[in-house]
């Protein structure tokens, strides 16, 4: 279908920030509750009018991430970001697999990472296949197959919302990135699907055609859902009429209750989090609807990314609460790493650029002043609401301004664009296109972006022992082609259950010499349900985390699974 002119509410490239920072900002407050019961999460933030970063109960798991930090869920969504940059706007899923198995080793090295935290197990029994860096889709179909076409957990669906973004203007192109993009770790028919709904949402919204607009300018939600839905069914077996009638009830929930997001044995569920996104798209205030979201604990993280990214494109990136995104002046608040996510965005963006693919690359409005448009010291929204009109009314205005100077002339323009990106590629050196920096292991320039001062920080992640053993017993770093091996054998489901899926290390930080006596004093015993580098038993109970899915082709007694 052609793109017809824009007749949306906001500039496209606000939807798009808006995306990105609600991803990672409904990752990092859904970390608040993730893995609770909805009447725990009420007992320790039921007190706040408001939620925010600094709020997240210091115990064992939470305590790993740092204040205004993301976690897995948007890492790996920044992963196909980076992906699709250096590789000139291809999606290429070889490489993505490669990045991904050197991010479960290493996490973002320039953030102080010593290793991916949060990785799930069935993305973890994907990534540790022989031969997944050359046929990561056969390697998670192999493991989807062994499992009885069984696990449908939500580790695709909570980093998709890029790949909306990503030639947006055909809906065919995006599916067929959003597919082979899922399916590097995730085969599951309703894995693929929930991906194909969200990325279809995002990649209309930002077409802005017609039908999908109502006569007032907002967009029609309900309208934007139904063909969603239509898209995400033709990945279905289209004789199946209850697994049809199973997605379109998750995209149509009107009540979060009726998702049941803290279910016991079931939180991981892909149609979860699919029905917690469609929820938000429905709803009209940013921060209303991800606290309502995350207040029903469970896979609060991954439930609240893909709402974040759904209602952050509707409502665009300056509806975003101002202290989930932007530091005030004392430093308080904001994504602990958002200037480096804005590198990583603008690089995106000046390749999509160079290719033709986008227009003018600028931020979304009021980025620029909205840390110093927060009130001293507080947190209320009348305040926040007073600073974030100031911004738009202040954007709104160099908008204009910015308008009416903009060149008129092609020649003009490609030389304005040049100039930007250059300007972007030179922030942003200690990042090289190609990965052989960090192939190297060398970082001896990278520091956190928006650090005042001092060292790298770790993010306190795990990494597994097979890599830290190759760094101590050669010297030598691990590299993104270094494939961890395991054996290939499938063991029963109770020994599957019973078996640990590989020694991690926790809390090793940056510059600490991993030796016997660290690695053990901080290795937690692990629920049948909990994840790869999770928390002890406690906090999850016996088998949490599990997909709780009925089987694709025939029923079978319950394998427990976790988030991807």
């Amino acid at each position: 279908m052609a793109r017809e002119e824009n007749s949306g509410p906001m500039p496209e490239l606000e939807q798009i920030y808006g995306t990105i920072y609600g991803n990672c900002v409904g990752d990092g407050i859904g970390l608040l509750t993730e893995f609770m019961i909805k009447k725990e999460a009420k007992s320790y933030y039921g007190k706040h009018k408001h939620l925010e970063f600094d709020q997240k109960v210091p115990d064992f798991h939470r305590s790993r991430w740092e204040v205004g930090d993301w976690t897995d869920d948007s890492d790996q969504m920044i992963l196909i970001l980076k992906s699709i940059t250096d590789n000139d706007g291809k999606i290429i899923p070889t490489d993505y697999a490669r990045r991904i198995v050197f991010w479960m080793r290493n996490g973002f090295p320039e953030l102080g990472d010593c290793g991916g935290m949060g990785l799930g197990a069935t993305t973890h029994s994907v990534l540790t296949r022989k031969y997944y860096l050359s046929d990561p889709h056969k390697a998670a179909e192999d493991v989807w197959v062994e499992s009885k076409r069984y696990l449908a957990p939500n580790g695709a669906v909570m980093r998709t919302s890029i790949l909306g973004i990503h030639e947006h203007d055909s809906i065919e192109t995006v599916i067929k990135n959003t597919i082979d993009i899922c399916k590097t770790t995730h085969a599951d028919p309703r894995c693929i699907a929930s991906c194909v709904a969200v990325t279809t949402a995002i990649a209309m919204m930002l077409q802005r055609n017609s039908q999908h607009i109502k006569k007032n300018g907002k967009y029609d939600a309900k309208k934007l859902t139904d063909d969603a839905f239509g898209h995400a069914k033709g990945q279905l077996d289209p004789e199946d009429k209850p697994a049809h009638e199973e997605l379109r009830f998750h995209m149509n929930v009107k009540e979060l209750k009726d998702l049941k997001l803290d279910e016991h044995g079931k939180i991981g569920y892909t149609y979860k989090a699919l029905g917690a996104g469609f929820w938000a798209l429905r709803q009209k205030d940013f921060r209303q609807a991800i606290q309502e979201l995350v207040m029903e604990a469970g896979d609060a993280d991954s439930n609240a990314s893909v709402a974040g990214a759904l209602l952050g494109c509707k409502l665009g990136a300056t509806k975003i609460p101002q202290s989930w995104v932007y530091k005030d002046e004392h430093g308080w608040g904001g994504l602990k790493h958002k200037q480096w996510l804005d590198t990583q965005i603008n690089a995106y963006l000046c390749t999509m650029d160079k290719l033709g693919k986008i227009g003018k690359i600028k931020p979304p409005p009021g980025a620029s002043q909205a840390g110093n448009n927060m009130q001293e010291g507080s947190r209320s929204p009348d305040a926040q609401a007073g600073a974030q009109k100031e911004t738009v009314d202040k954007a709104g205005k160099e908008n204009a301004t910015s308008s009416a100077e903009t060149p008129t002339t092609k020649d003009q323009k490609e030389q304005q664009s040049k100039s930007q990106c250059s300007d972007t590629q030179a922030a942003e050196q200690h990042e090289p296109m190609d990965t052989s920096e960090h192939q190297s292991g060398t970082h001896s320039g990278d520091t956190p972006v928006d650090e005042k001062a001092g060292p790298p920080v770790a993010r306190d992640s795990d990494i597994p022992a097979s890599a830290l053993e190759k760094q101590q017993s050669n010297n030598t770093p691990v590299t993104e082609t270094d494939a961890p091996t395991v054996t290939e054998s499938k063991p029963s489901t109770q020994e599957a259950a019973e078996e640990p899926v590989g020694e991690y290390v926790t809390r090793i930080k940056v510059g600490e010499t991993p030796t016997e006596s660290n690695i053990k004093e901080h290795q937690p015993e692990r629920d049948e349900g909990s994840s790869v580098d999770g928390p002890p038993g406690p906090i999850y109970g016996e088998g949490e985390r599990s997909d709780g899915a009925p089987p694709v082709e025939k029923k079978q007694e319950m394998m427990t699974d976790v988030k991807p």
